[in-house]
């Protein structure tokens, strides 16, 4: 496709700290990013008995259901796209059914990201301020403001969106409308984990319209090299839409991911809005305040920086269209901000480059590049050191999530699955779904949320009777009764429908069986009839039976 020759030329002179082109060392700044993806492993390896949350738990159970042929939105009812699901399924395919297995999928999407930034970086800015990048974001999406432990799907839109980028950026120096389509479908991966990724798709396209600027293209020439590549972005939708078809579940995908999901897009106020960005947003800048700065310093960098014009185009654009990703829906979710972070690492880079420039060349000027990363790194790191090296499993779950009862919940689901059989069902009424996904047993109805039965809408109040419905019919073998308030999120117009319900089921069909207290100090649990006293804490979980139910030996209950 032609190109600007002088492109990698300008990279490299913005990557030297000494000014005097690539690297003297070849092979050294590869190196250095292969240490900085190893050390990122090494962090996240510790967490490998960090409890799933919700969300995990969701896309964990979602995936086991997948592996077992029951497709998506059939099993479950669920606001999220299908390519996370599909990860998950994935990862349990490649390293087993367990929550260890989540984390390590997790650390292989964590490791191959950092790679995908690092390349893009090279490109842009040059090797070592890639390095520098790469480095920045392992750390930045490994930290508690962004709930960087946590397999949420925008780890799984970033790997796609940047492998695309980077990919599209070579394609357009010299690639053909099969490349073109390629680098398309690579990022056309990213709105498939989460609708969010959508912006990247149009990073994409700009990027394309600012290559055909830069090399004088005419519109209609702009529009021929954007063609595959859009082409290649709808594909993945479209291949997607015609396996939702083919199993029976594209009109379930319309109404739960498309409908329903469309009705919560701005929920929020603007007011609420402005607090969660001031509140989580924060918390994101005062973890890694030296970091931020050099971010202002590379926004002042595209500014003044005569060697870092030729890419200030690219990097301004990934940087709005990731805020755009950031913004979706305007909530402003902790782990949102991860989709922030690789456009934050770039500009970190190039006002880092740009300030070590500022002192005389040679070796003076790269010690001061050195001692710059390496205190941003640093102070970033002991901002967070006790949760990112300290906390066990569960304390990194407390840290996060608070009471949220994760911890207690493969206890519960272990207890579960070794007083069933497989072809059993439980049923979980609040926002839990990790517990089926530990236990290996299907869910008596598709309704893993609580949370949209008690949104003010119409449609709750029936979404709580075919709840009901489903758990009459299927009977399941346990309860959990999940009495934690984020489990819920109730207000004071939520329809009460579904809690009336549990409460006959519990005067005749329902043997309470366990009660778990949860407090700042842990978790108590209590089996048999020991469970049968009044909870002495404000959140707890309880465990019922169904009454005469036999045991999986064939007679009677040993808890009836």
């Amino acid at each position: 496709m032609g190109g600007d020759p002088t492109d990698a030329g300008r990279a490299a002179a913005i990557d030297s700290p000494t000014g005097r082109g690539r690297s003297t060392a070849p092979g050294l700044a590869e190196a250095a990013l292969a240490a900085v993806v190893l050390a990122a492993i090494a962090l996240r390896w510790r967490w490998l008995g960090v409890p799933l949350e919700r969300d995990e738990g969701e896309y964990a159970y979602a995936g086991w259901l997948m592996l077992r042929g029951v497709p998506p939105y059939l099993g479950i009812y669920t606001m999220k796209l299908p390519g996370v699901h599909a990860v998950y399924a994935l990862g349990q395919a490649l390293f087993g059914t367990t929550s260890s297995a989540v984390r390590l999928l997790h650390i292989a999407v964590n490791a191959a990201t950092i790679i995908a930034l690092g390349g893009l970086g090279r490109r842009w800015l040059g090797p070592w301020p890639g390095v520098f990048a790469a480095a920045l974001f392992a750390l930045l999406s490994a930290g508690r403001p962004v709930q960087g432990p946590f397999a949420n799907a925008e780890h799984f839109v970033l790997l796609p969106a940047l492998c695309g980028l980077w990919w599209l950026d070579r394609t357009l120096d010299r690639g053909g409308p099969g490349r073109l389509f390629a680098a398309g479908a690579i990022i056309g991966l990213a709105p498939l984990m989460k609708q969010s990724g959508a912006a990247f798709v149009i990073a994409a396209l700009a990027l394309v319209a600012i290559h055909g600027l830069r090399t004088k293209r005419p519109i209609a020439a702009i529009a021929r090299i954007a063609a595959p590549l859009l082409a290649g972005a709808v594909a993945p939708a479209l291949v997607t839409l015609a396996l939702l078809a083919g199993v029976g579940a594209l009109g379930a995908f319309r109404h739960w991911a498309i409908d329903v999901a469309a009705s919560y897009a701005t929920k929020l106020s603007t007011a609420a809005s402005l607090a969660a960005l001031r509140l989580r947003g924060g918390r994101v800048l005062a973890a890694a305040p030296l970091a931020w700065l050099l971010v202002v310093a590379g926004l002042a960098a595209c500014a003044g920086d005569r060697r870092l014009r030729p890419r200030v185009p690219e990097l301004l654009t990934l940087a709005v269209c990731s805020v755009a990703g950031v913004s979706a829906g305007l909530y402003f979710r902790p782990h949102y901000f991860v989709l922030g972070l690789p456009a934050a690492a770039l500009l970190a880079a190039a006002g880092l480059a740009w300030i070590a420039r500022a002192a005389p060349a040679g070796a003076l000027r790269a010690a001061v590049a050195v001692a710059l990363a390496m205190t941003a790194i640093a102070s970033t790191a002991w901002v967070q050191r006790a949760y990112l090296f300290r906390l066990d499993g569960d304390g990194i779950a407390r840290a996060t999530f608070g009471r949220n009862p994760f911890p207690e919940a493969p206890r519960i689901a272990a207890w579960l699955a070794e007083r069933t059989t497989p072809d059993e069902t439980i049923a979980v009424l609040g926002s839990e779904p990790e517990i089926y996904f530990l236990a290996g047993r299907r869910s008596a109805t598709g309704f893993i949320y609580a949370y949209p039965m008690m949104e003010p809408r119409p449609g709750a109040e029936r979404m709580q009777r075919r709840m009901i419905e489903q758990l009459e019919a299927a009977r399941p073998a346990y309860v959990v009764y999940v009495a934690v308030a984020a489990s819920w999120l109730r207000r004071p117009d939520s329809s009460a429908t579904l809690q009336r319900w549990f409460d006959t089921q519990t005067r005749g069909e329902l043997t309470l069986v366990g009660l778990i207290e949860i407090d700042r100090t842990g978790s108590r649990f209590h089996w048999g009839a020991e469970a049968r006293v009044r909870p002495a804490t404000p959140d707890w979980i309880a465990v019922f039976e169904r009454a005469g139910r036999a045991a999986p030996g064939g007679g009677p209950s040993a808890l009836d």
